[in-house]
């Protein structure tokens, strides 16, 4: 990253000297070539840059091009820049084609925009564009991102019917809808079809698998499919671990999730912030501030700070403890604002039930915390 950034520099210093020398060193393919590792990185403004000067230094706007900055549109879901770019394409008489179409439904999967992901589908179909496996792909993965199982599944029906095979990111994006719906059942159903279809689990839809078990507090079914992976010759990851250690979260077995997080140090899988996060929430729902701040020893020497909901977990903790801790609460929520950390409004929700409303509202006037909007994360 850092090289390329020198490269971009050195680029936009040569750039604001004289057009004329850009077009002596550089010729389409360069400025296409900036423009996609641009668009990679999701930087719009930058591949947009690069494109326009493309056309600048006479090397005329085309179809890949346009394409590059529609690609860094859909890494951040940004449908209205991406929507400017296809009408301009459509202004210069350029001929949106299989990619325009399937980034833009790309763009949409990405903001859970299921409407907007058909409608490019049919527009596609109306201009006589093929779509491809990456097509009906998108459409599905932004159906199952608003966990609308049965939509997904029509749409997969569909992809077979144009004789195309579902792959694996196919069936995974079914297998992680199930998990939206808490429907660990639909889960296996989906997971079975795609190995009877011929398709090699991954890693990816075993985690899918795990993480459906989990919503449904099932944390059975989420240990048999880690065995699974296991026995597939698939090595579980960190969110492997994650989801499994949630499904001990979400049944308020703290202890259950710890063992997990034994194993999965021994396995020699970095834990990251979720994972320390899931097993301090589990505490805190339990009302066991003691374990609580053993956990965050280790997220401490593992060298990760607390973050927001870290703070908010050791606030409920007190508020769940029997007896309460509400002086607990109050030097927590005072350390949170010393280590820069702004509470949210889950954060003042938890303090409330530690402190009791009365003395919630006095901290928040003695902290200067009134501007803590009903918006803040949490």
């Amino acid at each position: 990253a850092g090289a390329w950034e020198e490269v971009l520099t050195w680029l936009q210093k040569v750039a604001g000297e004289a057009d004329a020398a850009v077009a002596q060193i550089m010729d389409g393919v360069s400025f296409t070539t900036i423009a996609d590792a641009c668009a990679k990185r999701g930087d719009i403004a930058g591949a947009a840059h690069w494109v326009n000067k493309l056309r600048e230094t006479g090397g005329g706007l085309n179809v890949i091009a346009c394409n590059t900055v529609l690609d860094a549109c859909a890494r951040k879901g940004d449908t209205r820049q991406a929507l400017e770019w296809l009408g301009r394409m459509h202004s210069e008489g350029i001929t949106p084609n299989v990619f325009t179409y399937t980034t833009l439904i790309s763009c949409c999967a990405r903001r859970k925009d299921i409407e907007g992901a058909v409608g490019f589908m049919q527009e596609m179909e109306r201009a006589e564009i093929r779509p491809n496996e990456v097509s009906y792909g998108a459409v599905i993965d932004a159906c199952a991102k608003n966990g609308d199982t049965d939509k997904a599944a029509e749409w997969l029906d569909k992809m077979v019917g144009a004789d195309m095979s579902p792959g694996e990111i196919a069936y995974t994006s079914l297998i992680s809808s199930c998990a939206k719906r808490n429907d660990a059942a639909g889960a296996a159903t989906w997971f079975q079809r795609m190995l009877e279809a011929g398709v090699a689990p991954s890693v990816e839809a075993c985690n899918a698998a795990i993480s459906a078990c989990a919503a449904a507090c099932d944390q059975a079914g989420a240990a048999v499919w880690f065995d699974r992976m296991q026995d597939d010759s698939l090595v579980p990851d960190v969110v492997s671990y994650n989801a499994i250690i949630n499904s001990h979260a979400k049944a308020e077995d703290p202890s259950g999730a710890g063992k997990w997080l034994d194993r999965m140090e021994q396995a020699a899988v970095s834990p990251n912030i979720i994972t320390f996060n899931t097993v301090i929430g589990a505490y805190a729902r339990i009302g066991d501030p003691d374990s609580l701040a053993s956990v965050l020893d280790r997220m401490s020497q593992a060298g990760f700070e607390p973050n927001f909901v870290t703070w908010t977990s050791m606030i409920s903790a007190c508020a769940n403890s029997c007896p309460q801790r509400p002086a607990a609460a109050e030097r927590i929520i005072k350390q949170m604002l010393q280590q820069g950390e702004r509470p949210t409004r889950s954060t003042l929700k938890a303090l409330a039930h530690a402190v009791g409303w009365r003395r919630r509202n006095e901290l928040v006037k003695e902290l200067g915390l009134k501007n803590v909007s009903e918006g803040d994360g949490g």
